[in-house]
């Protein structure tokens, strides 16, 4: 597996949290077929993340991570696509719930991992889905990191 990492972020993102957070998801949802997969992480500011939204999305506000599927359903190609975090983002929302920004990184990592992997959350049921695998997923994480959520 092959999880390349870039930060265009001033921001202190832990980039090993964000590493371990998207291989364990790639685990936790392909078994062994993930270790032949490969996904790309880009860590922007602010300015940067609206404008993708904006363009991709036709959301004209900051968001906390955007992906970008390599294929549209079926079974994942080696390459499963890119996902995009704004840490400065991240950072706040992690202050509002109370935990460390490393959590609420491997969080959105986890997030992005399944969007790439097929999870919707356009409509409530497939919402309801992919956030309780969301959580199930990112607590299994913080068990393994040995840390609490």
């Amino acid at each position: 597996m092959e999880i390349l990492i870039r930060s265009e972020s001033e921001n202190g993102a832990d980039v090993e949290a964000i590493r371990s957070a998207a291989a364990f998801a790639l685990r936790a949802e392909l078994g062994e077929r993930a270790t032949g997969c490969e996904l790309s992480i880009l860590l922007v500011g602010p300015e940067r993340i609206r404008q993708l939204n904006k363009q991709y999305r036709g959301d004209d506000r900051e968001t906390d991570v955007l992906a970008f599927p390599q294929s549209e359903g079926g079974e994942p190609e080696q390459m499963l696509g890119d996902i995009v975090i704004c840490p400065a983002v991240a950072a706040r929302q992690a202050e509002q719930v109370g935990h460390p920004l490393r959590h609420e990184l491997a969080l959105l990592v986890v997030h992005g991992v399944l969007h790439l992997l097929g999870f919707r959350d356009d409509e409530e049921p497939l919402r309801r889905r992919m956030f309780a695998r969301q959580e199930q997923i990112w607590q299994g994480w913080l068990s393994e990191a040995g840390e609490q959520g």
